[in-house]
């Protein structure tokens, strides 16, 4: 019965030293100086909980950051996204290039929504790789679908794996290749503890089992 107790205080701080943390980026505290569309050139670099994600365009086209006024994309989505429309020229959108998310450090799993207002049916595709800049292996690929009903729809892609540094998104149909907005992109790292954290619950634990044990065999011998 002890040893089973002692197996059980270990395993919970190993949970909860090991966790892996889970970060979001859904663009809703960029500043857009009060524009709807606030066009980019060239990489964007976005931090949340000490990690970066960098956003640039596989064929170095401008994009734009996007706000809805007055009334959101949807519940989900809120007021803010990242698309090709907005862009300067207009014209992005019909590039088949994709969007590059690298990371400086690596991933294990990720998800997008991507969505659309319906005005045609775009095919939705993530793919996750080991270098930056979407090179090196394919770890894992996923697709989706958003229907061509009135209204914004959306759905969600994702992928896991071991070291995935970056990844490569896109959403569109045959004649507008890359004509999705997309948001709430969510990260789950890698589960490394912290090392004072792991250290200070596994010391705890050691404690308890040695005073435990000591009480028990005060207890025999009494």
């Amino acid at each position: 019965m002890y040893r089973f107790l002692a197996f059980l205080v270990l395993s919970a701080v190993c949970a909860q030293a090991f966790a892996a943390p889970t970060i979001v980026f859904d663009f809703e505290s960029i500043d857009l100086q009060g524009n709807s569309n606030f066009p980019i050139t060239g990489p964007i670099s976005l931090t949340e909980q000490n990690l970066t994600m960098t956003i640039s365009h596989e064929n170095d086209l401008e994009f734009a950051f996007n706000r809805r006024s007055g009334l959101a994309f949807n519940e989900s989505f809120g007021f803010q996204a990242f698309s090709t429309f907005g862009d300067s020229m207009g014209q992005s959108r019909f590039d088949p290039g994709a969007f590059i998310l690298d990371f400086d450090t690596a991933i294990e799993s990720i998800s997008v929504d991507m969505g659309d207002f319906g005005v045609e049916a775009d095919n939705l595709l993530i793919q996750g790789f080991s270098s930056t800049g979407g090179t090196g292996l394919m770890i894992d690929e996923d697709t989706g679908f958003v229907p061509d009903i009135n209204g914004f729809h959306f759905d969600t892609v994702q992928i896991s794996g071991t070291g995935i540094r970056s990844v490569r998104i896109i959403g569109g149909s045959p004649d507008v290749p890359n004509s999705v907005f997309y948001d709430n992109i969510t990260v789950e790292l890698s589960a490394v503890p912290e090392p004072g954290t792991a250290v200070f619950l596994i010391a705890l634990a050691a404690v308890s089992i040695l005073t435990q044990t000591r009480r028990r065999r005060a207890a025999c011998c009494s």
